[in-house]
């Protein structure tokens, strides 16, 4: 009878132990969740802001991944790496590559044909001037439109506002 009690106890004991390890897998995709949807919320409610920054960093030629990787240290205090949602570079993806594409040619022919309208040789200022700009501002928000409306979940975003 104790060896039948003994079985049953540590068989107990293991169910348990699986079912605590299950739960913090739960917990940790969870907040990996809770984290891409606060992500895709903030881009949502500020598509302009971010395609613009975004625009302005290209122009630049600045790149700086060193958070764009998250990691969540797991049971065994592994590292476990994912894509940071609310770095630049991937925040910006939410509505795919085209609008991307589409902002990196309006840069690259805008900083070109106004090059003697700006009238500096400077990259630095010439992206400045031109993220400032009014004609730059309009392009992102018809970008941000236009990309915005054949996603349905950005569709239902801004129409529930």
């Amino acid at each position: 009878m104790k060896k039948i009690l003994i079985i049953f106890v540590l068989s107990f004991l293991n169910l348990f132990a699986l079912e605590y390890e299950n739960s913090n897998k739960t917990y940790e995709y969870n907040k990996k969740e809770s984290l891409y949807n606060m992500a895709r919320n903030e881009f949502m409610n500020n598509l302009v802001k971010y395609y613009k920054r975004w625009g302005l960093a290209y122009c630049l030629k600045y790149k700086n991944h060193e958070d764009s990787i998250n990691c969540y240290k797991t049971n065994s205090n592994e590292c476990e790496l994912f894509d940071n949602p609310l770095h630049i570079e991937n925040i910006v993806q939410f509505l795919g590559n085209e609008p991307l594409d589409e902002i990196e040619n309006y840069i690259n022919i805008g900083i070109y044909f106004n090059y003697d309208k700006i009238g500096y040789t400077d990259t630095m200022y010439q992206c400045i001037i031109f993220y400032e700009s009014s004609e730059y501002n309009t392009k992102i928000e018809e970008i941000a439109k236009k990309y915005c409306d054949k996603d349905e979940f950005c569709k239902k975003f801004h129409k529930d506002k």
